[in-house]
């Protein structure tokens, strides 16, 4: 996937947040639930996280015959 400047802008921040945030509070076998943002599945996220021992889990996508 390529990513345009603003991808890659928006996939630092969440990469900040993520090591700064997040991974000082994970200990092996954190499950962390993320929804289907594009940023939220690129590899260096995973591979942050999976790096403490946590598993990453993706919600499902939408399905229409889900929403009311």
């Amino acid at each position: 996937m390529a990513l345009d400047r603003f991808s890659l802008l928006v996939t630092c921040q969440v990469l900040f947040y993520i090591q700064a945030i997040l991974i000082p509070q994970l200990w092996a076998g954190a499950i962390v639930l993320m929804d289907n943002l594009p940023v939220h599945h690129a590899a260096v996220v995973r591979e942050a996280l999976e790096s403490v021992g946590a598993k990453v889990v993706f919600l499902p996508p939408d399905s229409p015959d889900l929403l009311p």
